[in-house]
């Protein structure tokens, strides 16, 4: 593989560019009317399904226990889904230089 070739240098270019492409990506993704969708949709779940953890049900011993873990892992998965792109566009933004012409466009 020609990569494995590449100058320490080259390959933290080549590296700096496909993270450069991730966060150019990610950003069109988030003005898209899906994406909004998308996040109001996630946002509605989230909101349900803490009003239903916060809500006392007669189940009483593992029922609730496992109701309760069930909500909250998929709280923690829907929350993952909804935060991973403005997260990593976050993250990346921090460490690249998103302005540096010799990166392209």
């Amino acid at each position: 593989m020609a990569n494995e070739n590449l100058s320490p240098k080259e390959a933290a270019k080549r590296d700096q560019l496909e993270d450069l492409k991730v966060v150019r990506a990610f950003k069109d993704l988030e003005r898209t009317e899906g994406w909004k969708m998308f996040i109001t949709i996630l946002n509605t779940k989230l909101n349900n399904m803490g009003s239903e953890l916060l809500d006392p049900l007669p189940l009483e011993g593992h029922n609730a226990a496992a109701r309760n873990e069930h909500l909250k892992g998929t709280m923690y998965g829907l929350t993952m889904a909804r935060d991973m792109v403005s997260t990593t566009i976050r993250g990346m933004e921090g460490v690249l230089d998103t302005s540096n012409p010799a990166l392209g466009d």
